[in-house]
């Protein structure tokens, strides 16, 4: 059974002899010229993704290569090389990660590295072998290294407006040929429909996309959507995107400086000072604007609200207050009612006038006709009682 080891015994013997041999020390291209190999001398892959590195060599021009050259690219370990990947030779193996994808007979001697693990990381060195032309580069002889899974995947940036049915796109990291990943979308929304697809390329590498739609709400504004993407068990690799949604705007009317609850008319006195506070809530931001009598009023403006002082009140600061907000998706509108009633006559300063007569009449006035009613009321009852 020997003979069937015979390849291996021979490929081992051949790495042996080459080391030990001049032909390794100092530089191949000088001692050789017309050879000549172009590609990186570090490659880093990630776990569960992959890597195309291009490369290239020559040889001198008075040689040539058979159209079924054989290319080979070896992995060393303490000082021995192992058979990673071919092209055309069937019975060298190869391990399935490390891949020759050139034309070898054209002079490329690309490789690619797909979904690699930690004893991948190694010295590697290319060589043809083409009739009695053979020969090793050894002038470069790129590093694999292999790290853990950081590359993270993506989401689209669909804009997202309340009430308006949106697809959002998760792009799975890495442009690989056989991996196939899983997505796993998470979140507060309510997913109406998902698609999962990809995209294959000429070389036959594929992109993978996983999409779902939605409608947004105010509701979910500033909350998190997670799209995770699944290699194996353990790499997984996800991206967290917080929902930026759009929506018109919502008012609020605080008044300052009274003591009520009605926020669409307020009695005030001479002397008073309030506040009027126009709180507003929308995305994106709305511009703001206090109104009376339909004139633009001098107004303070914080973020999203806007106050009017009304100092020292007078007759003349009575009327109509109207708070105007808007953006893109809408405008939105509130009305407070300023009354003013003047101080009463008696004893007090100030000049009376038609709404403080009204406050004298209401206060004064009426109380004092309603008890004499009363009485005549009372006293015909009593009459009519002795009658019977």
């Amino acid at each position: 059974m020997w003979y069937k080891n015979f390849p291996v015994l021979v490929d081992s013997f051949l790495f042996l002899f080459l080391i030990g041999s001049q032909l390794w020390s100092g530089n191949v291209c000088e001692r050789y010229p017309g050879y000549k190999i172009t590609t990186s001398r570090s490659v880093s892959v990630q776990r569960g993704l992959c890597a195309h590195v291009p490369c290239s060599f020559t040889i001198p021009s008075d040689k040539k290569l058979f159209k079924n050259v054989t290319g080979i690219w070896y992995r060393f370990s303490n000082d021995t090389g192992y058979t990673i990947a071919s092209k055309n030779n069937p019975k060298l193996q190869t391990n399935g990660r490390f891949i020759l994808t050139g034309n070898v007979a054209s002079g490329n001697c690309s490789y690619y590295i797909e979904n690699p693990i930690p004893a991948d990381m190694a010295t590697y060195m290319f060589r043809f072998e083409s009739g009695p032309l053979l020969f090793s580069y050894r002038d470069i002889e790129p590093y694999v290294n292999v790290t853990e899974l950081t590359d993270r995947p993506t989401i689209s940036t669909e804009r997202l407006v309340d009430g308006k049915e949106v697809t959002l796109t998760c792009t799975s990291p890495g442009r690989c040929r056989n991996i196939k990943p899983q997505f796993l979308w998470t979140g507060k929304i309510t997913i109406t429909k998902q698609k999962n697809y990809n995209k294959t390329y000429q070389d036959g590498s594929r992109t993978f996309y996983s999409s779902i739609t939605f409608t947004p709400t105010q509701l979910y504004h500033k909350s998190p959507l997670y799209c995770k993407v699944t290699f194996k068990p353990d790499l997984i690799t996800l991206v967290r995107k917080s929902l930026n949604i759009e929506y018109a705007p919502s008012m609020k009317i605080i008044i300052e400086g009274v003591d009520t609850n009605d926020t669409n008319s307020v009695i005030v006195m001479e002397g008073d000072t309030i506040t009027l506070r126009c709180i507003v809530n929308s995305n994106p931001k709305a511009s703001i604007y206090w109104y009376k009598d339909d004139f633009v009023l001098n107004q303070t403006r914080s973020y999203q609200a806007a106050s009017v002082l009304l100092a020292n009140v007078t007759p003349s600061d009575a009327g109509r207050f109207q708070c105007f907000a808007g953006n893109e998706h809408g405008v939105i509108n509130a009305t407070v009612h300023i009354i003013y009633y003047g101080i009463p006559l008696d004893g007090f300063p100030g000049e009376a006038s038609e709404d403080s007569f009204l406050y004298r009449y209401r206060n004064i006035i009426l109380p004092a006709t309603i008890v004499p009613v009363g009485l005549l009321l009372l006293l015909a009852l009593l009459v009519f009682a002795c009658w019977r």
